[in-house]
C-alpha cells in the first residue's frame, strides 16, 4: 500500500541468502566492534532461526545473492540493466 500511496509502479528486489549459522558466525566476528545499541551475543539464537526462515518478498523480479560464494557483481549489475532497460 506504501508503495502505491508513493507512486512505485515496479519493484526490483536484490535478495541477500544467507544460511543462519553464516549469518550468525559473521555477526559474531563483528560483536567487539559494534556500536551501543546492536544486540550482543544473546541474539545470535534468534539470528540464525531469522535468517534460516527468511524469504524474499517477491513484489516483483528477484535477484538472489547467496553469500555462501563469492558475490556475482557482475551478474547483478547485468541483471539490473537488463530489468531497467538501459
Amino acid at each position: 500500500r506504501y508503495l502505491e500511496q508513493a507512486g512505485v509502479t515496479r519493484v526490483l528486489e536484490v535478495w541477500n541468502h544467507i544460511p543462519g549459522a553464516l549469518a550468525a558466525e559473521r555477526y559474531a566476528q563483528r560483536l567487539g566492534v559494534r556500536r551501543p545499541g546492536h544486540p550482543g551475543e544473546e541474539y545470535l539464537p534468534e539470528l540464525v532461526k531469522l535468517a534460516d526462515s527468511a524469504e524474499p518478498m517477491s513484489l516483483g523480479p528477484v535477484f538472489t545473492v547467496d553469500h555462501r560464494e563469492p558475490i556475482d557483481t557482475a551478474g547483478l549489475l547485468a541483471w539490473l540493466s537488463e530489468e531497467f532497460g538501459d
